[in-house]
């Protein structure tokens, strides 16, 4: 297998075994390490710093159970 590619089960595995309401939204898995997780927290950045400018800081926050 590829490199660190035997991590990979093991990273599913201990995300699966949370308890719900502890889960991660995104994890990043980069076996290449070409640099996409720190990509995906400059979007979420971004994202998290528009929302609250436009008053939507509320969509960021997950309500389970909510309609």
């Amino acid at each position: 297998m590829g490199r660190g590619g035997d991590r990979h089960p093991r990273i599913i595995d201990n995300i699966v075994g949370l308890p719900a309401g502890r889960r991660p939204y995104r994890v990043t898995v980069d076996p290449v390490d070409d640099g996409s997780g720190e990509v995906s927290n400059v979007a979420d950045r971004i994202r998290r710093e528009f929302l609250t400018h436009v008053g939507l800081a509320d969509l960021l926050t997950m309500h389970p159970g909510s309609n």
